[in-house]
C-alpha cells in the first residue's frame, strides 16, 4: 500500500492531481513488477546502467521530470529559431564525464532530468543502489563496465528468437517455464 501512496504523490507532484486512483495503480504495480523481476534475478542493472545518464543530452518540451527549464538550442545547419528544440544536459555538474555525479544529483540537489531517473528514488532496493554508487563511485564504474560488457555480449541474430506467439511458447510450439530458461536445443534463453 505505501508504494501505491508513495507513487499517487510522485505523480501528482509531477502531473497535478489530473491522474486517476487506477492510473496509479497500473503504474505501481508495473514498477513492482519490474522491480521484482530484476531482484529474483539477483540484477542491479536497472540502477547501474540508469549511471549513464551520467551524459549526454535529452530533448524535452518545456521542463524537466524536476522542474527545470531546459535551454533553448536550435538544430544543427538551422539557421533561424524556427527549428529550435529544448535541450538539457544529463548531468548539470559533470556532463562530459563518466562518474557517481548522477546519483549525487538525485540524492541531494534532487535532479533528474528523466522521468525514470528520479523514480529511481521511489523504491527502497533501487534508492539503495543509488546512495551505494553515491558513496562508492569507482564501484559504481567497475559495475557499469561489467554490465556494459553484459549488454555488448548479449546473442545477436541467429541466436534466441522473437517470440510470435506467446513469451511461455517457442516459435516451434514448446512451452517455456515461468521461470524464463528454454528446453534444451532451443536457443538462448532471454536475459538481461
Amino acid at each position: 500500500m505505501q508504494l501505491i501512496e508513495d507513487t499517487r504523490i510522485t505523480v501528482h507532484a509531477q502531473c497535478g492531481p489530473t491522474v486517476s486512483c487506477a492510473d496509479i495503480l497500473a503504474l505501481a504495480t508495473r514498477r513492482a513488477v519490474l522491480l521484482a523481476a530484476f531482484a529474483s534475478r539477483g540484477l542491479t542493472d536497472l540502477v547501474e546502467l540508469s549511471g549513464a545518464h551520467s551524459i549526454g543530452k535529452a530533448h524535452c518540451a518545456r521542463r524537466s521530470a524536476t522542474g527545470r527549464r531546459c535551454t533553448t538550442t536550435t538544430s544543427p545547419g538551422s539557421s533561424s529559431g524556427r527549428d529550435a528544440y529544448m535541450v538539457e544536459d544529463l548531468d548539470g555538474v559533470t556532463p562530459r564525464a563518466l562518474d557517481s555525479q548522477y546519483y549525487r544529483n538525485l540524492l541531494y540537489r534532487g535532479e533528474g532530468v528523466l522521468t525514470s531517473d528520479v523514480a529511481l528514488l521511489s523504491h527502497p532496493l533501487t534508492a539503495m543502489w543509488v546512495r551505494y554508487y553515491n558513496d562508492h563511485p569507482q564501484e559504481f564504474l567497475n559495475h557499469f563496465s561489467s554490465k556494459m560488457d553484459k549488454l555488448y555480449n548479449v546473442p545477436r541474430a541467429g541466436f534466441g528468437e522473437i517470440r510470435r506467439f506467446s513469451c511461455f511458447r517457442t516459435n516451434n510450439g514448446r512451452f517455456v517455464d515461468r521461470g524464463g530458461d528454454v528446453g534444451e536445443g532451443e536457443g538462448h534463453p532471454a536475459s538481461a
